[in-house]
Parts: C-alpha cells; sequence; structure tokens
C-alpha cells in the first residue's frame, strides 16, 4: 500500500447557493385534490360548503383551480 495524503481524499467544495425559499415564509407547498365531486356542482357551490376560511387569500389557500365534473361513461 501507498500512503496518500488527506487532501487528496476530500471532496471537492463547490461554490454555496441561497437556499430554495417554499411558498410564504418557508413553509411547504401542498397540494390538496378532491375527487369524484357530482358534474351539476359549480365552483360557487363548492366554495360555499367548503367555508370561508378556504377560499383564495383567507389563510390556507394561495392558489385554486376548479374543473366541473364529468358524467360517467360506465
Amino acid at each position: 500500500m501507498l500512503p496518500i495524503p488527506a487532501s487528496a481524499t476530500k471532496k471537492p467544495v463547490l461554490a454555496a447557493r441561497p437556499p430554495k425559499t417554499q411558498g410564504r415564509a418557508g413553509l411547504p407547498k401542498l397540494r390538496l385534490i378532491v375527487r369524484r365531486l357530482p358534474p351539476g356542482l359549480t365552483e360557487e357551490e363548492f366554495q360555499t360548503a367548503l367555508g370561508g376560511e378556504w377560499k383564495v387569500g383567507a389563510g390556507k389557500v394561495d392558489w385554486a383551480a376548479y374543473k366541473v365534473g364529468k358524467i360517467s361513461k360506465e
């Protein structure tokens, strides 16, 4: 065996990157998907059923999308 210096086994140091920010104030981003809604349910009726705390900008939700349900062909 041949002796080698400790500096030869160290990994090269890369430039430090700033940490990625997640959402507002470093909180993790979450996604909630609600499936199997009735095809006749409107977005307004859905929001009413959820309540005011789940409206966009009211604290719990920053973004929302609503897709109309489909009638099953099975």
